[in-house]
Formats: C-alpha cells, structure tokens, sequence
C-alpha cells in the first residue's frame, strides 16, 4: 500500500535561552502538532530549560575564553591551503583574515539552535571511521558529501522554479554573462549579451571566527556534529578573525544585534550543549525542503540614442 504520509525529520533544538519567543514560535510553527500547542505549557517548558541553562551558566563560566587554536602541522597546512585556493570560497573570505585552524568543537560558541538529526546521520555515513588528516580537509570543505540535486521548471514562459532538500540553495547572484561563453546558444540565437540567475548552494567550508578570545562557529554545524558523534574533539577548520563592529557588514547580524550573548555572557551557548541531554529535546517536525522562484519581466520602449 503507497504511504501518503509526509516525511519526517527529528531535530536536537537548544532549549531554555532566551529569548522564550523564539522556541514558542519554533514549536508552533515547525513542530508536528504544534499548531494546537498551549502557550502556557511551551511557557513552562521553556522556564523550566531556562533553569538548567542557568546552573550550567554558573558552573561553567568562562569555559567559552580560550587561547588562540594552534595551526596545523605544515605539511597538512600546505595541502588545505591547496584545496581551499581551488575552491569556490576565495571570494567570501577576502574580507577578512583568514587561516587554518585546529579548533576544540566543544569550545565553539553557536548560534544555530537546532541540529537536523536526519541530515547529520546522512554526513556520518558518508563518512570513514577514522578519517585521515586528508578526509578531514576534504570533510571540512565540503567535499566528503555531496548536496543534493537541483529541480529547476519552467512554470510559463518567463518563471522558473527551484527546488531542493536542502535548505542551503540561495540565489548566489544576478550577473550579466558574455555570449561567447556559450557559444551554441548565440549561434542559435545570435546572442550578444546576457543575463545569468546563479542558483546553488551557500558557502560549504566549515568556518568559524575569533573575536577577541572568542571563537564563534559561523558555517558547518551539521558536519561539525557528525566529526564529533564520530568521536573526534578538535577538527581543522578556517578560522576568521573580526572586530565586534565588523560583524553586520559581513552578514552574521544575529550576532552583531545580540554581541553580548556571545562576546561578553560568562557562559553562551556551546557547542557542547549538542550534547547535554540537560539542555536539548528532540524535536519531531515535518520535512521541508527549499524553492526559490524566479520571473523574469521584460519590458521594451523607444529610447533617444546618444
């Protein structure tokens, strides 16, 4: 008998920080069965987590300062480097000071409250058992798991839609395209310029960034989970170095609107809390996947030439 049941994911969602807003909303409107949730008892709920994360505030404070992470060792250095010049990331890190590091994953402070558990099972297998320093570049990069296919239709004759399981497919930009780079469309259509709609993935490389003595995971929890359900403890990773006032001009403006939470709270949310059975509960929700659409309109009229 075929199933029409829609899919299911179970996410690992932090619960007891503030603002309450934010997990009653999540709960309301992403979990099943959440539209018919009381707000007093997701209230509750949420107060009582609120109570945990503050012994954990007490007992652990200062945990998130560390040192400066170590390099990797020169040999390693020199093939990430490598890799990571042959990738697609050279523009996105040009703004900032950037090199490899060996960070401890417990120690990182994040921002993303919830893990997809489904989508990290699917990193974890793709994973080997004891990756070698190698796999571990190629894991950080994203090279170890591929994303998923791209669905693109034609909706009529100036719409098009995009569709994909991951919700990482972004507009990466609008850019005029020189004809002769495709050449058999302009000797088919005599083509002199045009206009390209680039869809595809947001950055892939597990990225994190120093502030003062801060390190903040910025890219890559999902695989950062599965590298430490695997067992190990410190990962390379391409580390950033910031100003608290650079933070919104480089798109992280979650951080830059709450900096102390994350630069100045004696215990933010860690990347060890992932792991913390006191500070999470699993979270069924229904599957969701991504869709942009875009439409092209195209209006002519006479111009006076110069």
């Amino acid at each position: 008998m075929e199933s029409n049941a829609i899919p299911t994911d179970e996410y690992l969602l932090l619960t007891g920080r503030p603002p309450i807003a934010d997990f009653v909303r999540f709960m309301k409107r992403k979990s099943i069965g959440g539209e018919t949730a009381d707000d007093v008892r997701l209230a509750r709920e949420w107060a009582d987590a609120n109570g945990r994360v503050r012994d954990v505030e007490r007992s652990e404070a200062g945990f998130a300062d560390t040192a400066e992470p170590p390099g990797l060792d020169a040999r390693i250095e020199r093939y990430a480097n490598e890799e990571l010049a042959r990738s697609t990331e050279k523009s996105s890190l040009a703004f900032l000071p950037h090199r490899w590091a060996l960070v401890e994953l417990d120690r990182l402070i994040v921002y993303q409250k919830f893990i997809n558990l489904n989508f990290a099972e699917q990193i974890l297998r793709s994973l080997p058992n004891h990756p070698s320093e190698q796999e571990l570049i190629q894991t950080a990069l994203g090279n170890m798991h591929r994303p998923p296919p791209i669905q693109m239709t034609q909706l009529d004759g100036n719409s098009f839609s995009f569709v994909s399981s991951s919700n990482d497919l972004r507009v990466l930009s609008v850019a005029p395209v020189d004809a002769k780079d495709i050449p058999e469309h302009r000797a088919r259509h005599g083509t002199s310029r045009m206009l390209g709609v680039f869809v595809g993935y947001s950055s892939n490389v597990l990225k994190a960034v120093r502030i003062a003595n801060r390190t903040v995971l910025t890219n890559g929890s999902h695989r950062a989970y599965a590298l430490r359900k695997l067992g190990l403890t410190h990962v390379p990773c391409v580390v950033q170095m910031a100003r608290p006032d650079q933070l919104e001009l480089l798109g992280w403006s979650e951080m830059s609107q709450h900096v102390d939470q994350y630069l100045t709270a004696p215990r933010p949310s860690l990347f060890k809390d992932y792991f913390d059975e006191r500070l999470y509960r699993i979270v069924p929700v229904h599957r969701r996947g991504q869709l942009i659409q875009v439409e092209v309109t195209i209006r002519e009229s006479a111009v006076p030439c110069f």
